[in-house]
């Protein structure tokens, strides 16, 4: 849920990843509530952490990535996610339904980036039936 939530907030501020895959994600422990005294958090990091049972989400790596309005490039994120995730981690398809009604909830346009994000799934599907 938590990686749905995290891309939808990246796409309202119109930053496209470019490489959304499961390795580009870092979880920072969830810091018990002895250990935030010394841990160098904001005060909105120790709240996340807290309700979080796994802990801070992070985005990495945005080598490839751009600011953009377009609903296609975002749909496009959301494609190379699934692609990523179910050629890393088969038999995984609910997990990537999971992030996606995560992101339907958070994302400001998620009609319109899933409703094109349908449109370029069936385009990539093409795309490997026929070459």
């Amino acid at each position: 849920e938590e990686l749905g939530v995290s891309i939808a907030k990246m796409h309202n501020n119109d930053v496209i990843h470019g490489d959304l895959t499961t390795s580009n994600f870092l979880i920072k422990a969830r810091p018990q509530l002895t250990d935030i005294g010394g841990e160098e958090l904001s005060q909105q990091e120790i709240l996340t952490a807290l309700k979080n049972q796994h802990g801070i989400l992070y985005a990495i790596d945005f080598g490839l990535s751009f600011m953009s309005r377009y609903i296609e490039d975002k749909a496009v994120d959301l494609y190379v996610l699934r692609r990523a995730i179910l050629t890393a981690h088969p038999n995984s398809e609910s997990f990537f339904d999971k992030v996606l009604q995560a992101y339907e909830k958070e994302c400001n346009n998620a009609t319109k980036v899933i409703a094109k994000y349908n449109e370029v799934e069936k385009r990539g599907r093409k795309r490997l039936a026929f070459g």
